[in-house]
């Protein structure tokens, strides 16, 4: 019987009661969590199963489609309070950021990497129901920023999702400092797959099952799949980076006239 509930409520309720057995978050329990299954002879056991992006998205209408890291910044702490201090912006109303819940890690996340522990102080920050409320809302306000996971925007087989994105824009953000192993050259990234996995969309977070079980279980059963070759297909079905890495061979045509790099040279 799966619940589903922010994250660091799912925490919370494990830590409380004893009929969670396992709990899939975007963090690792805290020291103080961890003694609090111990005092109960339980050991909590961690794994890390995938790489989420935490992704950002504007109304269609917006023509800001990068957002630096500084920019990003600004907005969070209040400093950019109107769409008119974006460089490239065409609109003048107040910048309204929405979350999915007040309990969501995506706030925990956004305070932890990018504010680096100050709390976010921008006036118009609202909590949702949910994540498709969120889609709904930026859909139908041109002011809007949306904060959601990844996954809810990459399942293009659902004709649901197509349709809210035809009326949104997922913005792409300045990748991190030097020193991360990006491979490529530009300067603004999406929240997909590749560049998750690479380092270069800098909103990314890993994600964590947290298995309480004191003996082989359903839950252990359940880690154990998905961190197994099919359970990593189906997270990376599901637009996410796997933590095993799915490897890929495509066969290109060889194009008439082109140079051969696989023949070895004469």
């Amino acid at each position: 019987n799966p619940l589903y509930m922010p994250g660091e409520e799912a925490i919370r309720t494990m830590l409380t009661g004893d009929s969670i057995r396992l709990t899939i978050a975007t963090r690792m329990l805290t020291e103080e969590e961890e003694e609090i299954l111990e005092s109960k002879t339980i050991a909590p056991r961690h794994r890390q199963i995938f790489t989420e992006g935490v992704t950002l998205i504007s109304h269609k209408e917006n023509k800001v489609k990068d957002l630096t890291r500084d920019d990003l910044r600004k907005i969070l702490l209040g400093d950019h309070k109107s769409w008119t201090d974006i460089s490239g912006s065409n609109l003048k109303n107040e910048i309204r950021i929405v979350f999915d819940h007040a309990a969501s890690g995506t706030i925990r996340f956004l305070k932890d990497s990018v504010l680096i522990g100050q709390n976010i102080r921008q006036d118009n920050v609202y909590a949702l129901k949910n994540s498709p409320s969120v889609l709904e809302y930026v859909a139908e306000n041109t002011n809007s920023i949306g904060v959601i996971g990844v996954s809810w925007i990459s399942d293009v087989d659902d004709e649901k999702m197509r349709d809210f994105l035809s009326k949104v824009n997922v913005l792409r953000i300045e990748k991190p400092d030097s020193g991360v192993p990006c491979a490529y050259e530009e300067q603004f990234f999406g929240p997909w797959q590749s560049f998750l996995n690479q380092g270069c969309y800098p909103l990314r977070r890993p994600v964590f099952t947290i298995l309480r079980e004191t003996s082989f279980g359903l839950g252990t059963g359940l880690v154990s799949f998905l961190d197994g070759p099919v359970g990593q297909r189906i997270v990376h079905k599901a637009g996410l980076s796997a933590f095993h890495g799915i490897p890929r061979r495509v066969k290109l045509q060889h194009k008439e006239g082109a140079r051969n790099p696989l023949k070895s040279k004469k």
